[in-house]
């Protein structure tokens, strides 16, 4: 009988315990700070008050920037990026400036770096030998790093990348 008690009180002790951290935990929720985020498209030049006033307009506080790299065909896994053929706001330069008009105005920002094939889902991507894998690794690192460079040296508010993980089906995306 006075193991069933000391079971029973045991039980109760615990449960309230989980109770009461559920209850913290969603109180500390409630208060975090909501992200009310839109994605800021790129456009060929660069930005400016009248370009950031409709986000305010919205009561958004965060801006996603997704600068863009490209890829020609699966048989050029190199990722081509910061040219003049492509969008101010895609490149490096733009997407820094991009970041800096919007923290001048108090709008947080998320950076998300991107590659576009063409004529194919990045996440179907199938290299056909070893030698384009690492074609296509090597120029990725590239790629991710100077974006990450640029996203500490401007200090984006979150960071987020595309992981790629080899299959023989494929290139599997894990976001």
């Amino acid at each position: 009988m006075a193991h069933n008690i000391k079971t029973i009180s045991f039980v109760i002790v615990f449960v309230f315990g989980i109770l009461i951290l559920l209850l913290i935990s969603a109180n500390n929720w409630e208060n975090s700070p909501k992200i009310n985020g839109v994605s800021f498209v790129a456009s060929r030049d660069s930005i400016s008050e009248k370009h950031i006033q409709p986000v305010l307009n919205i009561n958004a506080n965060y801006a996603a920037i997704m600068p863009f790299g490209f890829i020609r065909n699966k048989d050029n896994p190199e990722i081509i990026y910061n040219t003049g053929r492509q969008w101010f706001g895609e490149s490096r330069p733009g997407a820094k400036q991009y970041i800096e008009e919007l923290h001048k105005h108090r709008v947080k920002v998320m950076m998300k770096p991107h590659i576009w094939m063409r004529g194919e889902f990045t996440g179907h991507m199938k290299m056909d030998s070893e030698d384009l894998w690492k074609q296509l690794e090597q120029s990725y690192s590239e790629f991710i790093l100077d974006f990450a460079e640029l996203a500490q040296e401007t200090n984006v508010d979150i960071w987020t990348r595309r992981y790629f993980k080899r299959s023989r089906r494929g290139a599997e995306t894990i976001n």
